[in-house]
């Protein structure tokens, strides 16, 4: 999706770098993943995208940040408060609202399984229109918000906030992300959950998780986990199929994806 006047920056563990070779202001342009080379360091756009006291000075929109699990949300929410943003409440360690903390699993999945009942998809999931959103923001003073589910709406919110969304490689954050809800069922059930692994497969660290348990048990984030987020509830919600709509659900997501203000890549 790069564009001619687009920002292609990287995300690495030092540091976040951004290229210079780009035209047009720092509204117009689209910061779209990238793993390119010869990126320089922080720059002063990105400095002024992060800057929420420069950002209230002026009356800008908040922060909206859809955050992919396992994708470097937690680390961007880090970021956030380091620039003196104000987040929620310490409760959340994601910088998320009441109503916008992850919710990976069918309910019934998550009973079978005994896992925490924070990761199950609820009735009453998060505000569901921007407007909803942008209200409690207002009265709440807060500038940097972090969403773990799908868009409000099945849309970004454009011109309400200052959107960003980090993507990691599709196959690292699975993977990464099945050690992390393995590491859940230790700490909720201890030794009882052998079913996530190949038989004999845990040799001190190393573990081969057992795909077609996992496919079944944590479908939602297993199948097209961004597709479903970068869409609404009902396709979150959708079998593999997306109700044989998959197509239009992919061009959704795309055209989505390419309305962030800032698309950082893990």
């Amino acid at each position: 999706f790069q564009r001619n006047n687009s920002k292609t920056i990287t995300m690495k563990e030092e540091s976040i770098g951004v290229s210079s070779n780009c035209a047009g202001t720092p509204k117009e342009r689209r910061a779209l993943a990238s793993l390119g080379e010869n990126t320089t360091t922080v720059a002063t756009d990105w400095e002024f995208m992060t800057s929420c006291v420069r950002r209230r000075e002026l009356r800008m929109e908040a922060h909206f940040g859809l955050h992919i699990s396992k994708a470097g949300g937690t680390s961007l929410c880090d970021l956030f408060r380091s620039e003196k943003c104000s987040t929620s409440p310490s409760f959340s360690a994601n910088c998320h609202l009441a109503m916008t903390a992850p919710q990976w699993m069918r309910k019934k999945k998550v009973l079978e399984l005994n896992l925490p009942l924070w990761m199950a998809v609820s009735e009453n999931s998060q505000p569901n229109t921007c407007e909803s959103i942008a209200l409690e923001l207002e009265e709440t003073n807060l500038t940097a918000v972090m969403n773990e589910n799908w868009l409000p709406g099945g849309h970004v919110c454009e011109g309400k906030f200052m959107n960003t969304i980090s993507v990691r490689n599709p196959m690292a954050r699975i993977l990464s992300h099945y050690n992390h809800v393995y590491e859940l069922c230790l700490a909720t059930r201890k030794n009882s959950c052998i079913q996530f692994l190949v038989d004999g497969s845990l040799q001190g660290d190393k573990r081969v998780f057992n795909v077609s348990f996992l496919e079944n048990a944590l479908d939602i984030i297993s199948d097209n986990y961004y597709t479903r987020m970068l869409n609404n509830r009902t396709v979150y919600l959708s079998d593999s199929e997306f109700h044989g709509q998959r197509n239009s659900v992919l061009n959704k997501a795309l055209d989505n994806l390419q309305k962030f203000d800032w698309v950082l890549l893990h």
